[in-house]
């Protein structure tokens, strides 16, 4: 992104909006690792602290022909195997960029076409969001997220402490935003009579980083759309006949259609996967995040 805005500083053409969701799957390898890290220590059930878990990525694009009828930007799949814990389901995903830099940037496509893609695809699935790619300094984007102490509660080891704001489990280039605010947000707009906020501080207000979704929101039972259509839409063609799923009608599904797929696989010792996995990646090396909290300082 920063790479980008120099390019526009400059005279150049901008990079296209579909160009970082195709490198999404690449930043999603880089917080893998501490993404496992996050989840084996976790206090939500899905594996005991010391356990063998695996998370695994894919990404696959839509068949060729299909490009002029896709109308979602992404669909990400969740398959969790782990003892007393078994789990397919699956989010809806558009993509928006940050125009300009930190606190200064906007996102002129949030209200270009937005307010109707929310709409649209929360018809479909509540579970639907919007993934924003973010340029800045990474302090100045996670102070711009007012629901960051919130979902941090000040005794976690995260925040505020400024050593643990750049793993990469917490990297702010890619958040994520629920379209169910972004309707909110519109439909007050509207109210009010003016127009949608675009501007970094009103837009990421709302958003969390790509990691901590993944890892205490997305793989837990907070979100995600159990429903076999979704995880269908959500799936490559070759993997739809295999999906498991709640039978039950998505009667907004129309011809509604992904351009990408992303499944994340989350697997523990002993635990049989779905389908196929691919071969296991080597870690990428991102420091382990720490298993007990520290004591707060106090007064």
């Amino acid at each position: 992104m920063d790479r980008s805005k120099r390019r526009v500083d400059q005279g150049q053409a901008a990079t296209r909006e579909d160009t970082y969701t195709d490198d999404l799957a690449d930043a999603m390898d880089e917080i893998g690792e501490a993404i496992r890290q996050r989840i084996q220590t976790a206090e939500h059930g899905l594996a005991a602290a010391g356990s063998n878990v695996h998370v695994e990525f894919s990404t696959e694009k839509a068949p060729q022909g299909e490009e002029d009828s896709f109308g979602l930007d992404l669909g990400v799949r969740l398959i969790i195997e782990t003892p007393g814990y078994s789990s397919e389901k699956a989010i809806l995903v558009q993509c928006k960029k940050m125009y300009g830099s930190g606190s200064s940037g906007t996102f002129t496509k949030l209200a270009a076409d937005g307010e109707k893609q929310a709409n649209d695809i929360l018809k479909v699935s509540p579970a639907s969001f919007f993934f924003l790619f973010n340029a800045g300094a990474p302090d100045d984007l996670l102070d711009m997220m007012r629901s960051m102490p919130l979902v941090f509660p000040p005794w976690e080891p995260f925040y505020p402490h400024p050593i643990y704001r750049h793993e990469a489990y917490f990297d702010p280039g890619v958040t994520v935003l629920p379209a169910v605010r972004v309707r909110a947000m519109s439909k007050a707009s509207k109210e009010a009579g003016v127009k949608l906020p675009i501007g970094a501080r009103d837009v990421l207000a709302g958003s969390v980083p790509l990691g901590h979704f993944i890892a205490t929101l997305f793989s837990p039972c907070f979100v995600g759309d159990v429903r076999k259509p979704i995880v269908q839409l959500a799936a490559p063609p070759t993997a739809r006949g295999s999906v498991s799923g709640l039978d039950a009608a998505v009667p907004e599904l129309g011809a509604l259609k992904a351009g990408r797929f992303h499944t994340l696989w989350i697997t523990k010792a002993g635990s049989a996967s779905p389908e196929p996995r691919r071969a296991p990646r080597k870690p990428k090396g991102n420091p382990p995040m720490p298993s007990t909290p520290p004591v707060p300082q106090t007064g």
